[in-house]
């Protein structure tokens, strides 16, 4: 058998998996979605913080990538994130990403040109509440592959 053509299979497939989840919605967002995504911490984020952070984070003075989607609020567009699979209710019905390899390939899929995605771009939290790193931020600041 041969390991390495397995291996290429195997990303191959993922990688098509992860943009069959990606939406033309989600598309057209990919900065706002990679931000979002970004700030999400691996065990989840209380709801209403990511509506915050979408409310936040979208921009309607730059490119397209950084808009909501045409017709949707910050609160529709966590419920599209949701149904989509980019990210999913935990046991405390927090939004989490239950796919950290997904979380990863959204937030690489934004073009440098669109502007540095992570802490620098995100605020996590409310003023007085303590961050927690995303598992994105734990790869960048680590070195981890991609």
């Amino acid at each position: 058998m041969d390991f390495e053509a397995v291996g290429k299979q195997a990303a191959t497939h993922r990688k098509d998996s992860y943009r069959r989840r990606r939406s033309p919605e989600m598309l057209d967002s990919a900065a706002l979605v990679a931000a979002v995504m970004a700030a999400v911490p691996a065990d989840g984020m209380d709801p209403g913080e990511v509506i915050d952070t979408i409310e936040r984070t979208a921009r309607t003075d730059s490119g397209s990538s950084w808009r909501l989607p045409v017709g949707m609020n910050a609160r529709m567009f966590r419920k599209h994130l949701i149904h989509q699979g980019a990210l999913q209710l935990n046991d405390n019905d927090n939004p989490f990403c239950p796919i950290p390899n997904l979380r990863t390939w959204l937030v690489n899929r934004v073009p440098a040109t669109q502007g540095r995605i992570g802490a620098e771009t995100v605020v996590r939290r409310a003023p007085g509440k303590k961050a927690r790193p995303s598992q994105v931020d734990r790869e960048r600041d680590t070195g981890a592959e991609r």
